[in-house]
């Protein structure tokens, strides 16, 4: 449909070899032309022009498709017209089409102030933006459906500049990706008024300020992207309302308070990113509740209380990062409950517990890091089970006693062994000879009294022995 103000279109798929009939209608009886205007329509089937016009009365039709009769269509009179009333959807179309053309507008302007407020002039690509002649549908990183913006991709494109408060009239939004700009200033409370928007995107800017509480109004909003920038202040509690939320990126910030107890309520969310904050305060029990949760990053912060037990509820978790914090207590036996987890990383905290044997039923587990804290004991038997354990097996600077397992020589996907650091006694068993995949063992600052000898650990690249009560000639 071509209006003196501008254009609207309608797309849709429809089955082949089938014959239609099209047939527009007008309230008034003065078609889209000419008394009251310069209207008109045009129908494309199949990538060619079957039907076009605009001067009629009350409606005009046309047979398109497959399998149509020769014959053209007379045009029915008013009384007929009167007694076969617009189909549901239609009428509603024809209705709507001045508030329509008014959100149209409203876009368009709302994305000339986005241009002048992040330099658009200096923009790396702004092929097309703000032209008075060309459609704002086919600016550089716009995407429209029936002339409704919903894309907007100027991500790595140079925007130097804050987002002006209108960005909440773009209500037909899906796709926003800011990433990687130099966009600043606080992030719109405005923001909250773009229900259908999908993914947010703004990792590697400098958004400072805090977290908009209306966030919680996005409820369509499947991803919000917002890392390595410089927020500040508390995760809002209304983070819970966002009931289709699936990724959470809000690390490398400046983020403190405590994590909101209403993120157990995130049914959906799949995957958070916390880490690189200054977050504070306990772990809250509710997190239990995040039946859908595969990744939990809280790495990096300064959390402290204990493990809550009810981690062992999240049986969808494959990465569990809570490594630089100031962490206590026990490791939950419960931990043994992660079926799925693939890695789990605990260093760096103030944990005081022994190792529990419930470690060995992580059958999926590739990677485990528990150095760095006061873990006392003896290494059990049960990490033998790992079967999948890869890359580095580190458990130094802890407080382990008693003797190395003959089991972890069932390890053969490791490549370094790193024990140093503990009070180990005894010899080191023969059975780490199995380790196929070593090549980097540390074990010293412990009390081991002798080394098993055998032209099998020439493969080692490296293989640190020193302070230990070793006297054999080795």
């Amino acid at each position: 449909l071509a209006f003196g103000i501008g254009d609207l279109d309608w797309e849709d798929c429809l089955p082949a070899d089938v014959c239609y009939l099209f047939t527009i209608k007008d309230k008034w009886g003065d078609g889209m032309c000419c008394a009251h205007g310069e209207g008109s329509y045009s129908v494309w089937y199949d990538g060619a022009e079957v039907a076009s016009g605009g001067e009629f009365g009350f409606s005009e039709s046309h047979f398109i498709g497959a399998n149509c009769p020769a014959e053209s269509l007379a045009a029915p009179s008013q009384s007929a017209l009167l007694q076969q009333p617009f189909l549901p959807e239609y009428a509603e179309i024809i209705e709507k089409l001045p508030e329509h053309v008014e959100i149209i507008e409203k876009e368009r302007e709302t994305l000339i102030k986005l241009f002048e407020a992040t330099g658009g002039e200096e923009w790396f690509d702004n092929t097309g933006w703000v032209d008075e002649t060309e459609d704002h549908c086919r600016w550089k990183g716009v995407s429209c459906k029936n002339r409704f913006v919903t894309k907007l991709n100027l991500g790595a494109n140079g925007l130097d500049g804050s987002i002006p408060t209108d960005v909440g009239l773009l209500s037909n939004l899906r796709y926003l990706h800011l990433m990687e700009n130099n966009i600043h200033g606080a992030i719109p409370s405005e923001i909250g008024m773009m229900k259908n928007l999908y993914i947010l995107g703004m990792d590697s800017n400098n958004l400072d300020g805090t977290l908009p509480t209306e966030i919680g109004m996005m409820k369509s909003l499947n991803s919000l992207l917002i890392k390595d920038n410089t927020l500040h202040g508390a995760i809002p509690t209304e983070i819970g309302m966002m009931k289709s939320l699936n990724f959470l990126r809000l690390s490398s910030n400046a983020l403190h308070g405590t994590i909101p107890t209403e993120m157990g309520m995130m049914s959906t969310l799949a995957v958070s990113y916390l880490q690189n904050n200054t977050l504070q305060g306990i772990i809250p029990t509710e997190i239990g509740m995040m039946e859908s949760i595969n990744t939990l990053l809280l790495s990096n912060n300064t959390l402290h209380g204990t493990i809550p037990t009810e981690i062992g509820m999240m049986k969808s978790l494959i990465h569990l990062f809570l490594y630089d914090n100031t962490l206590h207590g026990a490791i939950p036996t419960e931990i043994g409950m992660l079926e799925s987890l693939s890695i789990l990383l605990l260093q760096n905290n103030t944990l005081n517990s022994t190792i529990p044997t419930e470690v060995g039923l992580l059958s999926n587990l590739i990677r485990l890091q528990i150095f760095s804290n006061t873990i006392y004991g003896t290494i059990p038997t049960e990490i033998g089970r790992l079967q999948y354990l890869q890359g580095a097996l580190n458990l130094s600077s802890t407080t382990l006693t008693g003797t190395v397992p003959m089991e972890l020589g069932m390890l053969n996907k490791i490549k370094q062994l790193d024990l140093s650091n503990n009070s180990l006694t005894g010899s080191l068993p023969t059975h780490l000879a199995n380790m196929t995949s070593l090549k980097h063992l540390n074990v010293s600052n412990n009390r081991f009294i002798s080394f098993p000898l055998g032209e099998e650990w020439n493969v080692l690249e490296t293989c640190d022995l020193s302070h230990n009560q070793i006297e054999q000639e080795l």
